[in-house]
C-alpha cells in the first residue's frame, strides 16, 4: 500500500471506531451507520466473521413470532429464571433482563429486517421451554448479511489492521494506535469499541485463567482461531476492570484437528445421536443425551485422562458433522473434509468388530462388549430411560450395524463467559465502577455482555444472542 493511499485509508474522520469485524463489531457497525455515524472498523485479519462466522448461528431468544406460531408461550420472566438457575450467582441478572427482555426486537426482528430468516426452534438443556432459534445458514450466513448492510451503510472496513495501544487523553479514549500492513498509524475518534472477541486460542491466557484442569487433561482450544486476548491487554492498559476470567465454556467432545501441526486446535464433534460414551475403563459414566458444557465436562473432567471415546456404528457416523474450524466448513457441511477427518485422523477408529474396535482403540475388549451389551439390551427392551444414568431411551436404536467406530474425544475450549466489565450501555468500567469515557466494548471480549452475562454457565443461544445484542 502506498503513503498517500495508507494516509487516505487511516485519516479520514470517525464517530466511532471499532476494534473487531466480528457478530458484535459488525452489529455495532450496522446499527452506528445506520443512525447516521460515519464508521470505521479494524479487522486484525483479512477475513471478517470471527467467532460469529464460525458457529452454529443458534440464539437465546424470547417470545417471538417462531415460538408463538407453534404454541410456545414464552416470556423474559420465565426466561431470567431459567437463566439465573442455569448460571447461578455468578450471572449478572441486570443484564441478563436487559438482554431477555429486549430479545425479540434488538436480535430477532432487527437480524430479520436485514435478511436473516429464522426457520427452526430446538430444545436445549437448561430451558423451560424451546427457545433455541436457528437462522437459516447458521452464524456465517448472519455474518454475511452483517458485513452486506455495514458495506451498504458504507462502514469502512481496513483488513491486516491490528490495535496496538488505546490513545488516552486526560483520562479518555481518544483513538487507537494500529500496525496496518506493516506502518504503525495513529486513527482519533470521539468513541472506540472494542469488540475483539475472546481469548481461548491464546495458550498462555487459556492455561493461566482456566481452573480445575487436572493435571493429565489435554486441553484443546476451539472457537475461533482470532480469539487472542489482544482486546484484553488493549483495556488493561487503560485500567479496566475484569470479571470471572477463570469462567472458560468447555465442550467435552473436541476432537484434535488434524491439520493442525501443535496440536492444540480442536473440532467440536455434532450430529450423533446413537453414541455412548466410555472412559478408559471401557464404562459408560455419563447421560449422553445431556452433552453440553455444564454437566457433561465436568463428567468428563473426572475420568481418567480427562478424556472418552464415542461408541457408534455405520448408520451413526454418516451423521457426524465438525465445528469451529474454517477449514472445515462453517457447519460441517462440507462433506470432502469430514471423509478426510474419518479416514485419517488417529483419534478415529474404526472395525467390523467390537473387539476389533476395543483393540483399536485400546480399550478393554471384554469390558467395552458388556457395556455395549448391556445399553443395547435396554434399548431392545423398550425402557423409557436407562437405569444406570437416567438417558432417554425413545427412539433410540441399539448400537449394532457394523462398521463400529471410536472416536476419542477431549476437553476443548470454546467461549470466554468473564470479560471486561461494562455498564448496560457498554461504557467500560474501572475499578471503582466508573466509566472510563470514550471506550466501549461489547461481545466476548466483555464477557458476550456486561462482563459477566452468562456466569458460571451459559444456557446454548446465549454466546452468540449476546454478542450481537450488545454490539
Amino acid at each position: 500500500m502506498s503513503s498517500s493511499v495508507m494516509e487516505d485509508e487511516t485519516s479520514r474522520a470517525c464517530d466511532l471506531l471499532i476494534i473487531g469485524a466480528g457478530g458484535a463489531g459488525l452489529a455495532a457497525a450496522v446499527e452506528a451507520a445506520s443512525h447516521g455515524l460515519r464508521v470505521t472498523l479494524l479487522e486484525a485479519y483479512e477475513e471478517p466473521g470471527g467467532a460469529a462466522a464460525l458457529s452454529g448461528g443458534g440464539c437465546c431468544i424470547v417470545d417471538t413470532p417462531l415460538q408463538r406460531s407453534q404454541g410456545i408461550v414464552d416470556s423474559p420472566e420465565l426466561a431470567l429464571a431459567d437463566w439465573l438457575a442455569w448460571g447461578g450467582d455468578q450471572a449478572d441478572p441486570e443484564w441478563a433482563r436487559y438482554y431477555l427482555t429486549r430479545s425479540a426486537q434488538d436480535l430477532y426482528a432487527w437480524l430479520e429486517t436485514l435478511g436473516v430468516r429464522w426457520s427452526s426452534l430446538s430444545f436445549q438443556e437448561g430451558n423451560s421451554v424451546l427457545r433455541w432459534h436457528w437462522p437459516e445458514g447458521g452464524g456465517h450466513a448472519v455474518a454475511a448479511v452483517l458485513l452486506d448492510a455495514a458495506r451498504r451503510l458504507q462502514a469502512r472496513l481496513i483488513h491486516s489492521a491490528r490495535a496496538t495501544a488505546l490513545i488516552q487523553r486526560d483520562g479518555a479514549v481518544v483513538g487507537v494506535r494500529a500496525e496496518i500492513r506493516g506502518a504503525q498509524v495513529d486513527l482519533h475518534a470521539p468513541s472506540v469499541l472494542v469488540a475483539t472477541g475472546g481469548f481461548v486460542n491464546n495458550r498462555t491466557m487459556l492455561l493461566r485463567h482456566f481452573r480445575n484442569l487436572p493435571d493429565d487433561a489435554r486441553l484443546l482450544s476451539g472457537g475461533a482461531p482470532q480469539a487472542m486476548g489482544g482486546g484484553h491487554g488493549l483495556l488493561a492498559g487503560v485500567g479496566a476492570r475484569f470479571a470471572n476470567m477463570e469462567t472458560v465454556w468447555t465442550y467435552p467432545v473436541g476432537t484434535p484437528n488434524l491439520r493442525d501441526p501443535d496440536g492444540q486446535r480442536g473440532l467440536v464433534v455434532r450430529g450423533l445421536v446413537n453414541e455412548i460414551w466410555v472412559n478408559k475403563g471401557g464404562d459408560r459414566f455419563h447421560d449422553e443425551n445431556r452433552r453440553g458444557a455444564r454437566i457433561a465436562t465436568p463428567a468428563l473432567l473426572r475420568q481418567s485422562g480427562a478424556t472418552s471415546w464415542g461408541i457408534t456404528d455405520q448408520a451413526e457416523i454418516r451423521n457426524i458433522r465438525l465445528l469451529c474450524d474454517a477449514h472445515f466448513g462453517p457447519h460441517g457441511d462440507d462433506r470432502e473434509p469430514v471423509a478426510e477427518f474419518l479416514a485419517h485422523s488417529p483419534y478415529v477408529h474404526t472395525a467390523t468388530t467390537m473387539e476389533g474396535l476395543a483393540e483399536a482403540a485400546h480399550l478393554p475388549p471384554a469390558h467395552l462388549a458388556a457395556t455395549l451389551q448391556r445399553y443395547n439390551a435396554w434399548v431392545e427392551r423398550g425402557l423409557d430411560h436407562d437405569p444406570d444414568f437416567g438417558r432417554y431411551l425413545r427412539g433410540a436404536r441399539p448400537i449394532a450395524q457394523p462398521p463400529y467406530s471410536a472416536l476419542q474425544y477431549f476437553p476443548i475450549a470454546q467461549k470466554n463467559f468473564g470479560g471486561v466489565c461494562t455498564d448496560l450501555a457498554c461504557r467500560v468500567l474501572r475499578d471503582d465502577g466508573r466509566p472510563i469515557p470514550g471506550v466501549l466494548a461489547a461481545g466476548e471480549v466483555a464477557g458476550m455482555a456486561g462482563g459477566h452475562i452468562n456466569g458460571a454457565a451459559g444456557l446454548e443461544g446465549t454466546m452468540l444472542g449476546p454478542s450481537l445484542s450488545s454490539g
